[in-house]
């Protein structure tokens, strides 16, 4: 995708636990329940604008039970890339982020072509870990996977501001605007408009 060479050239790949996750081949087949995007924040917790939730369908995942469960599954279903999905959820929502991020990346490994996958993990080093150099190249991918990934856009944008790219940012936006369709009433699609319309130094959405 020529969009990104620039960037991608600064950054070309992050290194998790040793093992390069920017690279590498797998099947284009999604999990057997479809993932939901972590959404973005300002906060270190992900919630959705306007929303007090921790992810989006993040309750049923809460609590020890849960979290035991989840993992649980996954465990006994090691090829399973809904399984894993789960389990990095439930992770996620209880705390345990750097499990979370092994469960994501155990995921991408058996499904690398999904591209909620490596928003999610991306999401983890952005707004938990306050790693946006580590979350660039993740966001870079998931939009590259799915050009119509309006959230993964709006964080990629987020994540470039916060390295102080304002300016890039500010394309970043006006590029997903031309990009997503039919998604114009959608809250990230509206804050990337916002984005898009910001005076240079300003990147980030009125609250």
């Amino acid at each position: 995708m020529t969009f990104f060479t620039t960037r991608t050239a600064r950054i070309a790949t992050v290194v998790l636990g040793g093992v390069v996750v920017l690279t590498g081949c797998g099947t284009s087949s999604h999990p057997q329940s479809a993932p939901k995007l972590h959404h973005p924040v300002k906060t270190a917790a992900v919630r959705q604008p306007g929303s007090g939730d921790l992810i989006e369908g993040g309750a049923p995942y809460y609590g020890s039970a849960n979290l035991k469960h989840y993992v649980g599954i996954a465990e006994a279903h090691p090829t399973s890339v809904s399984a894993w999905y789960n389990a990095a959820k439930a992770e996620f929502v209880n705390g345990q982020f750097a499990e979370a991020v092994t469960d994501y990346q155990k995921a991408i490994d058996l499904d690398s072509n999904n591209s909620i996958l490596w928003n999610n993990l991306a999401n983890i080093y952005f707004y938990t870990e306050k790693k946006p150099q580590e979350a660039l190249p993740l966001y870079q991918k998931a939009v590259s996977l799915n050009a119509q990934n309006v959230i993964a856009w709006y964080n990629l944008s987020q994540c470039e501001a916060a390295l102080k790219e304002s300016a890039l940012s500010v394309q970043t936006a006006k590029h997903a605007l031309t990009t997503v369709k039919g998604q114009s009433t959608n809250v990230y699609y509206k804050a990337l408009e916002q984005i898009a319309q910001a005076p240079a130094g300003q990147t980030a959405p009125k609250s």
